[in-house]
């Protein structure tokens, strides 16, 4: 959960700019405005074509700015590069500043710099500046400090008390004008940076969590199933197992389990190696899924012993069916690579209750029922109850019971 400062002081500067941008149209526009009454005040004392000329410079310099502003926007320079047009930014607010403090030589020039509609214009436009732009220093102290230094120095450097008294007073207002541009700036970025870093710590818990829950799903799949063929192991078999258990007993459904073996398996490992045996185990595995319906469970128990779990409403004939099924499917040939073998296998079921109420009781009634299978010649299947083969192609309606038989080795 690492925040990247840099990526957080980027985001920082984006919103400056962003802020600064959204904030220029109200602030030129303003700034048109009070240069029109400011014409119209000094209309008469100061020559026409120099508050005509003035008027003209300082609308197209707005202009200019908002288009710039605009072009940012269109370009997507806020979001590529905020830090690069925020560090020239300053550069219009200096030239909308200078244009003001030639209107102050101006008014200097014609007696009216101590006018009062002087002071209070230049006075209100400066604090404007600053209250309207909180986010970027630079840009408002660019406008203000032009016109306010000259302001300051027309005021000190009279012969009037009065007027100089006023010079102190807007040099102390000019003071607290950078203050607080400061101030705010600061109080913005920080604002900003806990609001960026904040969202950089959510979307790393978010991030950590999704990795989190992925490797619980990993784990808990691996817990589950066969490394080898990703069917069920035998800890979700049994799982599987009691639960289809206790809903047949509840009337949910009805239940067989099968127990399956191949028939010559070790003699493709010790033929064609342990690697066309894991292919070998990797085909059984996709040909008993594709065998198999959405509620039903196959199993790798170990080695090349195998299970199923068929779970249906209404059983009927569809386990036997099935059973046939899947003798008939692995008996197939596997290809191993432009070569082909054939594996075969022997089957066992059991059917809840008739050949047991447990879980035990059910795999020693399948057990048997395969063992019969294998007796019988392989490459066939065996009810537990009964004792006549059923080969592939040629299901019986029901074959006969058949005593129990121990259990042997299988190969």
């Amino acid at each position: 959960m690492t925040i990247q400062p840099d990526e957080v002081e980027r985001l920082i500067k984006r919103d400056q700019l962003d802020a600064l941008l959204a904030s220029l149209p109200l602030t030129l526009g303003a700034n048109v405005f009070v240069s029109l009454s400011f014409c119209a005040m000094m209309w008469g004392d100061v020559a026409p074509g120099i508050l005509v000329g003035w008027l003209a410079l300082n609308a197209a310099i707005n202009l200019a700015r908002l288009w710039i502003a605009r072009a940012v926007r269109r370009r997507g320079l806020l979001d590529t590069a905020p830090d690069r047009v925020l560090a020239h930014a300053w550069i219009g607010a200096l030239v909308s500043g200078l244009c003001w403090a030639w209107a102050l030589v101006a008014c200097a020039q014609a007696g009216q710099a101590y006018n009062i509609a002087t002071g209070l214009t230049f006075c209100g436009i400066n604090a404007g500046a600053v209250v309207q732009s909180v986010t970027n220093r630079v840009s408002t102290l660019a406008f203000v400090l032009p016109n306010s230094a000259i302001l300051i120095v027309i005021y000190l450097t009279s012969g009037s008390t009065q007027a100089q008294i006023m010079g102190v007073n807007l040099l102390l207002l000019t003071l607290l004008m950078v203050r607080a541009s400061g101030r705010g700036e600061r109080n913005y970025v920080a604002a900003a940076r806990l609001r960026h870093e904040a969202d950089h710590l959510a979307a790393s818990l978010q991030r950590a969590n999704v990795a989190a829950t992925a490797a619980l799903r990993q784990l808990d799949h691996a817990a589950n199933h066969d490394p080898l063929t990703d069917l069920a192991n035998r800890c979700a078999y049994r799982r599987a197992f009691e639960d289809r258990l206790a809903r047949a007993a509840r009337g949910e459904g009805e239940l067989t389990a099968m127990l399956i073996d191949l028939d010559r398996f070790k003699a493709i490992n010790d033929t064609h190696g342990h690697a066309a045996g894991d292919a070998v185990l990797v085909e059984v595995a996709a040909r008993l899924r594709a065998a198999l319906g959405p509620e039903d469970v196959a199993a790798r128990l170990g080695g090349d012993e195998f299970a199923a779990l068929i779970f249906r409403p209404r059983m009927g004939e569809a386990d036997a069916a099935l059973a046939e099924r899947i003798v008939r499917d692995l008996a197939a040939p596997f290809g191993l690579g432009g070569r082909t073998v054939r594996a075969g296998a022997s089957l066992g079921l059991a059917r809840f209750p008739r050949d047991g109420r447990s879980l035990q009781d059910l795999q020693v009634a399948a057990d048997v029922a395969l063992y019969a299978a294998k007796s019988g010649g392989r490459g066939t299947w065996r009810d537990a109850r009964r004792s006549t083969a059923c080969d592939p192609g040629d299901m019986p309606a029901r074959p006969q019971e058949a005593a129990p038989a121990p259990r042997v080795a299988r190969g």
